[in-house]
């Protein structure tokens, strides 16, 4: 129990055995606050206050007016448990109120009536429990949703193993990438993919993670479902019991580097196929010395790129033609790629040879070149990408401006018509304060004559058999006047960036006053 009393509900016709619940709880000292209602309308007389609804309610089973039980399906108590009593013991009854939802059930008599604070004190921690674990049982299907949310739109390969590696968990990544069902993937072990040769290595590194020894990425070939090999790059973590401490499961993301080994292979071995595919590839590339950083050779795409010639470039570095655009972004480069001897993806800014600023995505290499440490640079022109990226989120901040500005009442619902986001236009036209009709219907806010037309316009819109016709209907003011709307919805309930009902309604107010006027002026001109 809290400083503050507990509300309980009392439901019993018997005066006698209400007296003695309250002595009993009155004997309690004050922990609690006793409301007591002798019939099923009394008690739901009693739930008209939210502030004050019970936190524990008591009911007969029998009342002159129904069943206890009928409380079980009152919305407003879906917060509090509810223990139904007997003056019989009957198990059919008992079943019955404890399927319908009742914490408890009680056959009455002297002993347990005076025993009832003890009961009540039993089934409030039974229902903080319940509570409670409902709480942590969402949490984690919301951090399943995360998880798979971000997996299922990786490019990356995410999956899940037991700590004998079968798969239990692989993202829609895998069948791009490998061309693999994920149905396929779980009903396999992961080693059986693997290629013969770094099987070895991969139970190495498997068994020193199960040890929590850390690990660097480590790279194998992986069988493709048309029987190729391909090379992937994985880095994985061990998920631990909090309780125990041991290994559960262990998580894995392999992302595909077969282009990277493709690279080093065909420099070792063949300098006559390395230039081949180096003079060739479309993507902009150079070697240059690994100490000096001097071009020692840059291909056709690379000499497009910056607009300098071949002659002018090699021998010379990057800082010499001043292509860098910041120079703490080549530090920053330089530092990555002797912490870990590769860049991969590195967004930097470089200025042509005209001195146009491009953006670019620059990846670094350690080679062999010869028998001699270089290093390969891969740079991909993303400067028109970024510009749509930039032009696509000023569009987004105009539409933001438009909707936060507009006169009009923009409102966005789920499927049951509740809202989830308001325009400040709600409070200019409506007097209501910021989010004041978050979470709420607008059948909460309209006469009960319009209701039937809202219900029906909304499920119109979400049935997607709108014509597109405004609906017009009245809406109550924070002050309690109304004004007429007129409203239009739009179903994007599958669009990513809504996932709502999207209702559109302005005041017409003045409008149906100048029309209800006009009416009355046709009218009496008529009479006369």
């Amino acid at each position: 129990m809290t400083d503050e009393p507990t509300r309980v509900l009392l439901v019993e016709d018997d005066p006698a055995h209400a007296e003695l619940v309250r002595r009993a709880f009155e004997a309690r000292g004050g922990q609690v606050r006793l409301q007591v209602a002798a019939t099923l309308t009394e008690a739901r007389a009693c739930l008209t206050e939210p502030a004050k609804l019970p936190q524990l309610v008591i009911a007969d089973w029998r009342l002159p007016d129904g069943e206890g039980m009928e409380l079980l399906t009152d919305d407003r108590l879906v917060n509090a448990p509810v223990i139904i009593m007997t003056s019989q013991g009957n198990e059919r009854v008992a079943v019955g109120a404890l399927k319908a939802g009742a914490l408890d059930y009680v056959v009455k008599s002297e002993t347990t009536l005076l025993d009832m604070p003890h009961i009540a004190e039993r089934v409030l921690r039974e229902w903080e429990i319940r509570i409670e674990r409902e709480r942590m049982q969402r949490a984690l299907q919301e951090s399943e949703a995360r998880f798979r949310l971000l997996a299922e739109n990786s490019t990356d390969v995410i999956s899940r193993h037991t700590i004998t590696g079968a798969i239990l968990y692989i993202s829609p990544a895998a069948q791009t990438l490998l061309g693999y069902e994920p149905a396929d993937a779980i009903a396999s072990q992961a080693e059986s993919v693997i290629h013969p040769d770094d099987q070895a290595a991969v139970k190495q590194s498997w068994a020193a993670l199960l040890e929590g020894q850390p690990i660097a990425p480590l790279s194998f070939r992986v069988r493709h479902r048309n029987g190729s090999y391909l090379w992937l790059e994985s880095s994985g973590r061990a998920i631990r019991n909090v309780a125990t401490g041991e290994v559960e499961e262990v998580h894995i993301s392999s992302r595909d580097i077969t282009a990277r080994k493709w690279t080093e292979d065909a420099l070792r071995a063949s300098e006559e196929k390395f230039n081949k595919a180096f003079r060739s590839s479309p993507v902009a590339m150079s070697i240059s010395d690994n100490l000096t950083r001097h071009y020692l050779d840059v291909n056709d795409a690379f000499v497009r790129l910056t607009g300098y010639p071949r002659e002018e470039l090699v021998g010379h570095t990057a800082r010499d033609l001043n292509l860098w655009v910041d120079l703490q972004e080549r530090e920053h480069v330089l530092q990555e790629m002797a912490q870990q001897g590769f860049v991969h993806g590195h967004e930097v800014h470089f200025q042509n040879r005209e001195g146009a600023i491009r953006v670019a995505l620059l990846s670094l290499e350690a080679v062999a070149l010869e028998g001699a440490p270089c290093m390969l640079t891969t740079v991909h022109d993303v400067t028109e990408r970024r510009q749509a990226e930039d032009a696509l989120r000023a569009s987004e901040d105009r539409f933001r401006s438009l909707v936060q500005n507009s006169q009009d009442i923009i409102t966005v619902h789920d499927r049951n018509s509740i809202v989830t986001y308001e325009s400040p236009s709600v409070s200019r036209v409506l007097g209501y304060p910021p989010g004041y009709l978050i979470g709420k219907t607008p059948l909460e806010f309209v006469p009960p004559e319009d209701s039937g037309l809202i219900e029906q316009a909304f499920a119109e819109v979400v049935q997607r058999t709108n014509s597109g016709l405004p609906t017009e209907f009245r809406f109550r003011r924070a002050d309690g006047s109304y004004v007429d709307l007129d409203a239009l919805g739009s179903n994007l309930l599958e669009h990513p960036g809504v996932r709502g009902i999207v209702i559109t309604a302005r005041d017409v107010t003045e409008r149906k006053r100048s029309e209800r006027a006009l009416l009355r002026y046709t009218e009496r001109l008529a009479i006369l």
